[in-house]
């Protein structure tokens, strides 16, 4: 299986820190449908059939369950909790692993900021494209326009 394959049907949440979103999903669950990571694009398909275009630090990927569960641990006198049954919830969701309770899982994650920040990761940084090279991207899109 190569890379693209492997990324296809992944569970995504496009960040909601991102400024420019022309398929206005900013903050939405979607699916990968299509996948070239070598040029850093991704097509990732929501509810109702919309699809946009993203590079991968806009895609936000859920972490394991492993590592929600012991950050959990290791944080929970600074969860409120509210937090701390989500993060739980998460965890159960993810040892699971079907598509539906990965979906539900990263619903969960786009409730609030911290919930997001303890759970998910860019998928940049999960398949190691670096910022430096996003960042030369970014520099020649400008230029092309």
């Amino acid at each position: 299986m190569n890379d693209e394959q492997s990324l296809e049907g992944m569970v995504v949440l496009i960040s909601p820190k991102l400024l420019n979103d022309p398929a206005r999903q900013r903050g939405a669950v979607g699916t990968v449908v299509q996948a070239v990571p070598a040029q850093d694009d991704f097509v990732v398909r929501f509810k109702g059939g919309v699809s946009g275009l993203y590079s991968s630090g806009a895609l936000l990927v859920l972490k394991s369950h492993e590592q929600i569960y012991k950050d959990v641990l290791n944080s929970t006198k600074e969860l409120m909790p509210f937090e701390l049954k989500a993060l739980m919830r998460m965890t159960m969701l993810l040892q699971s692993g079907s598509k539906e309770q990965m979906i539900e899982a990263m619903e969960i994650a786009g409730l609030n900021a911290e919930l997001l920040k303890r759970s998910t990761e860019p998928l940049s940084s999960r398949i190691g494209i670096s910022a430096q090279y996003q960042q030369e991207a970014n520099v020649s899109l400008s230029r092309s326009r």
